[in-house]
């Protein structure tokens, strides 16, 4: 009889080993589950966010334009839009300006074209700047026919934003051109002065 209950006494520390064990295991199992399961929700919020930055064109919270899309993604252009070649070789998407009132077009569309304030003019003392569009390699070339250079500039360009609905830093990306004739400044003439305000334009005081 003595013998059997030192028996039992000696079993005893393997089952409190054993039982402390499993409550171990189970409550590793209670962390784990809840841990991977916050872990997962937060990446799939974080997953959503980005395919959402990455693609807007598949719809987002911010549905504004203009929609935007690299030579490698997928193309949105629409009856509301046109195609716009950025310095990097892209195709940037922008609000279809060429239906405007005031926007004149060439017989054979070769371009478009916006003289202000006086769209009907054809005397150059008679409007500030000119707006060109072309279709043909989707570039744009705005001409300042009045001084100071730095104002007409900086009227052009925010007139050219407005139209197309881009941002300043959008409006960098680009491929357009800055030009003001022998007659406005001889010695800015046949230089390509660049949007303001964006890298390798020329500074004018004041900007």
């Amino acid at each position: 009889m003595v013998n059997e209950y030192l028996a039992r006494m000696k079993l005893s520390p393997t089952l409190i080993v054993a039982f402390g064990a499993l409550l171990l295991i189970i409550g590793l199992s209670i962390l784990y589950f809840f841990s991977f399961g916050s872990n997962a929700t937060e990446t799939a919020t974080t997953n959503e966010d980005f395919f959402s930055a990455t693609f807007p064109f598949f719809g987002t919270k911010d549905d504004r334009s203009p929609v935007s899309t690299t030579s490698q993604g997928v193309p949105v252009q629409s009856s509301k839009t046109l195609e716009v070649r950025t310095v990097t070789g892209d195709i940037l998407f922008v609000e279809d300006f060429t239906k405007d009132p005031d926007v004149i077009a060439e017989p054979d569309n070769r371009v478009f074209y916006v003289l202000y304030p006086n769209a009907t003019s054809t005397n150059p003392s008679e409007f500030d700047y000119e707006i060109n569009y072309f279709p043909s390699d989707h570039s744009f070339s705005l001409v300042l026919a009045g001084e100071p250079l730095a104002e007409v500039r900086r009227k052009a360009a925010d007139d050219l934003a407005k139209r197309v609905g881009l941002s300043q830093k959008e409006l960098c990306s680009i491929v357009a051109t800055v030009q003001t004739p022998r007659w406005v400044n001889q010695y800015y003439a046949d230089k390509n002065l660049g949007l303001p305000g964006c890298p390798g334009s020329v500074k004018f005081q004041g900007d």
